[in-house]
Order: structure tokens, then sequence, then C-alpha cells
């Protein structure tokens, strides 16, 4: 009789986030429901399943601590509920550097990736973690420059 092996692919469970800030009625903001339908069809084409979707309305990201949802988020990771934060953008979950930071370790502390779609970079990776961090920075320039022009 042949000997067969099993393989065992580990299936990714994914939390989806989306925020929307109290100022933003541009056509270039996405709706939350836009952002959800996009995660969305990014775990479908990905074979990803998602267990849980958390999302802030009209909340700045300034203020983490404002964005109860991502601090839900944070708590179901730190349980080990979903092996992947995904996001449309990095600017949804924060606006400054240092909370991103913040957040990428707490997730990569409890074996979570964070991976956004549009920067395209997973932390599960030296480079993604590397890209992260250039776009933290860039996030938090947008958003000095953006104060800069009220």
């Amino acid at each position: 009789m042949e000997n067969q092996q099993q393989t065992c692919v580990k299936h990714t469970r994914v939390a989806i986030y989306a925020r929307t800030n109290r100022n933003e009625h541009s056509e270039s903001s996405w709706t939350i429901e836009e952002q959800v339908e996009k995660l969305k069809s990014h775990c479908h084409l990905e074979g990803k399943e998602i267990v849980s979707i958390f999302s802030d309305k009209a909340v700045s990201g300034i203020h983490v601590e404002n964005q109860h949802s991502l601090l839900q988020l944070l708590e179901a990771a730190k349980q080990g509920l979903f092996d992947e934060m995904l996001v449309c953008n990095i600017n949804r979950v924060a606006r400054t550097t240092a909370d991103i930071l913040e957040i990428a370790g707490l997730l990569d502390k409890h074996g979570v990736t964070f991976t956004s779609i549009s920067e395209k970079f997973d932390t599960s990776t030296r480079m993604g973690k590397f890209t992260l961090q250039m776009m933290a920075a860039i996030a938090e320039f947008e958003e000095a420059s953006r104060e800069e022009l009220q």
C-alpha cells in the first residue's frame, strides 16, 4: 500500500477593519460599506475566511482611544480569534506613526499579520514591516499637511 502524506493547509482567519472620518465627504473617500466590500472581495479571491468585521464611522484616526471598534479588534487579536487584520488603507487605522507602529507591534506579538490592500503590504515579511513603517510616516505627514491647510 502506498504511503500517502496528508497536507494541512492553514486557513487564514481575517478580521476586517474600516473607518471613516467625520470630515470625509469627498468623492475620493470610501464609505464603510465600500471599504468592507473591497475587503470582502479580496478575501474571496485569496480564499480567506472573514471571522469579524469591525468599523468606526465618523471617527477621527488621530486619537486611537476614540476608535472603539478598533480597540475591540485589538482585544480579539489578544485572544487569538483571527490571524490577519485587513484594511483598505493604512490611514484607516491611525494617523500617527507611533500609533500605527504600536498597533502593528501588538498584532505581531499575538501572531496576527497586518495587511493593507491599497499599499500592498503585509507584516509577515521583513519588507512588509519596512513598508508599514514608511507608510505610517507618510500617513502622519499627510495628516499634518492637511491640518496646515485648515
